[in-house]
């Protein structure tokens, strides 16, 4: 576009008039030119969109198809693909007791470490306020249930520091669930949520398997 521009300038400084060619290959160029940065501003709005700024996981935005296509690829390689849900316990009352900011400063610090412990290939995502949904691609349920242990062992000693720069430990509840190759994913999910409550009733801080569908 720079040179079909320098085309036309040139033919100005020289007294001639720019040929109408010219002037139609500028112009669609520009008409290119305003086509690619209108898509990438979409993509750089669907990046924004599909990452949670406070922990960096991913959203619910697109979260089922990309399950979806796990359980795809699941299905072709033959090899499970297990999901968790982790909660962190007792939230509310950090919120009502120490504040939002320190509520903050435990989701994102804890979701730091989880991430740290993922594999490349899993994935999170912020499924609610402070739930997160965890992806585990190709991996037998019995050593999903080694990775998340590794989790919640690890989160349970983690120093989360606060906005004050005082240290405090928080834990995580967790339901677990090989999902199911053929039933919709939301199925899989369901398991995984009560497994997670059950979790809750038997006292938190573990990691409850979730009945096979």
């Amino acid at each position: 576009m720079h040179d079909a521009a320098r085309r036309i300038l040139e033919s100005a400084q020289t007294g001639r008039r720019a040929t109408r060619e010219l002037h139609d290959n500028y112009f669609d160029l520009a008409l290119r030119l305003n086509t690619k940065l209108r898509h990438l501003q979409l993509e750089i709005i669907g990046d924004l969109l599909s990452t949670d700024p406070l922990t960096g996981c991913f959203t619910r935005r697109g979260m089922i198809s990309r399950l979806q296509s796990e359980q795809e690829r699941s299905l072709r390689i033959q090899r499970p693909c297990c999901l968790c849900l982790m909660d962190f316990d007792h939230f509310k009352q950090v919120n009502d007791r120490f504040g939002h900011q320190t509520g903050d400063a435990v989701l994102r610090q804890g979701t730091k470490f989880t991430q740290n412990i993922l594999r490349k290939y899993d994935s999170i995502y912020r499924y609610g306020g402070e739930e997160f949904l965890i992806c585990l691609p190709s991996t037998p349920l019995e050593d999903a249930g080694q990775v998340v242990e590794r989790i919640r062992s690890g989160l349970e000693a983690l120093p989360i520091v606060t906005p004050e720069g005082k240290t405090m430990r928080v834990t995580a509840s967790f339901g677990l669930v090989e999902m199911h190759p053929r039933k919709p994913v939301e199925d899989s999910i369901a398991v995984a949520d009560e497994a997670m409550l059950l979790a809750k009733q038997e006292g938190r801080n573990r990691v409850e398997l979730g009945t096979p569908l």
